[in-house]
């Protein structure tokens, strides 16, 4: 992975961070639901780009991806 990659990714994450932050002021059930789907995502970005899971054996990435799905669906069953 190059730094520009790297920092595009950061650069992302400090973004969502920022969008999570203010999502956090609504204090209603979709407020809730959208900082749990950034969770999600910056859960996914750190592990593919971060940890290099996208270089990993394709076991780890669908228990990656089933874990994100499992914990999108009981969020959306929960609120």
């Amino acid at each position: 992975m190059t730094s520009r990659n790297s920092l595009y990714i950061l650069i992302a994450l400090i973004v969502l961070t920022l969008i999570a932050a203010l999502a956090f002021n609504g204090a209603s059930a979709l407020s809730a639901y959208l900082i749990l789907l950034i969770a999600t995502i910056k859960f996914n970005l750190v592990g593919f780009y971060f940890m290099e899971l996208k270089h990993a054996h394709t076991f780890w990435k669908l228990l990656l991806g089933s874990f994100s799905i499992v914990i999108l669906m009981v969020s959306v069953v929960l609120l």
